[in-house]
């Protein structure tokens, strides 16, 4: 269906590219060609995706987006994968709203490629916040339901989760449902 093309190209100090091995060996321009050979090989009709982590930040965000407006001019790009390794509290919703927005308005389209959102402690108090956030990151994606192809959770349990202290994902480390769980499937509940 889809091909994740180039993954984390910029840096996160700046609006630049990463200087990577890629960079070092093929050059400036080594996801514009990545992204031309990926289209003269992918089989017809798999779409193109370019993926980034912290895009909510306004330094990478600007990066994100001159990138995007490259690969769009050359025509070899479909859509935009958001790593969103999050907190409850950080990055805010304001960030994350802006960064959606920003990125919704090249016309491409999203994807939420990798979703955790860690807490602080194992209590529900944490719990019912960390419900909050997905529920807020699911409604802000069905926002844009009509560019949005997919909502990925980076793993399955807690104690799978390379996060596994923040106890980040819908199922705890027994496989037990979280309210988080519940907050995805029906994000339209109250999870305050």
């Amino acid at each position: 269906v889809s091909w994740d093309v180039v993954n984390e190209a910029i840096d996160d100090g700046s609006h630049t590219l990463r200087k990577s091995r890629w960079y070092e060996t093929v050059g400036e321009d080594y996801v514009e060609r990545a992204f031309e050979l990926a289209r003269k090989y992918a089989p017809d009709g798999t779409l193109l995706y370019y993926n980034d982590y912290n895009t909510a930040y306004p330094g990478k965000l600007k990066g994100i987006l001159q990138l995007l407006e490259k690969l769009q001019a050359e025509g070899n790009i479909d859509g935009y994968g958001f790593q969103m390794h999050h907190r409850v509290l950080e990055p805010g919703m304001s960030m994350l709203r802006n960064a959606v927005k920003a990125v919704a308005a090249t016309g491409l389209k999203l994807r939420v490629s990798e979703l955790d959102v860690g807490i602080k402690k194992n209590t529900e108090e944490q719990f019912k916040k960390q419900a909050k956030k997905y529920a807020d990151v699911m409604n802000l994606m069905l926002e844009y339901a009509d560019q949005t192809e997919a909502v990925q959770v980076w793993g399955l349990t807690d104690g799978m989760s390379y996060r596994k202290y923040e106890y980040p994902l819908l199922f705890d480390a027994s496989c037990n449902p979280k309210p988080a769980f519940w907050a995805v499937a029906d994000p339209s509940q109250a999870f305050e």
